[in-house]
């Protein structure tokens, strides 16, 4: 009813039924719904993301540059083989391993540390 004791309308009508709805409860769930959605969202997305941060890694981590393994190729050539380089003047290249017994057992002849020893 209101204040000046008048009927509202809706009560005049016979199949007219005032609802309560309760706003609070509604309230509520539409928030607890809403945060729901909203951390798991943001928490497929961090997902995502870290999935694909380690997909980018191990394609990283698998991949094989054709400049690269030529540069690997060489350099185990030229590191790891003997070779002559000037036979005039008696400059060989030895394998790495080889030059640094040789550096080792001759203290203080070469400063400049190279696979080349000249015999």
């Amino acid at each position: 009813m209101k204040t000046d004791g008048s009927v509202p309308r809706w009560a005049s009508r016979p199949a007219a039924q005032r609802e309560g709805i309760e706003v609070s409860a509604l309230m509520v769930f539409l928030v607890g719904a809403l945060l729901l959605l909203g951390g798991g969202s943001y928490l497929a997305s961090f997902w995502f993301q870290r999935e694909a941060d380690a997909y980018r890694a191990r394609a990283a981590a698998e991949a094989r540059y054709p400049e690269l393994q030529q540069a690997e190729v060489h350099a185990q050539n030229k590191l790891g083989h003997y070779r002559v380089v000037d036979e005039a003047n008696g400059v060989f290249q030895i394998p790495i391993e080889r030059a640094m017994e040789v550096l080792a057992q001759e203290p203080g002849t070469a400063t400049v540390l190279t696979s080349e020893v000249r015999y």
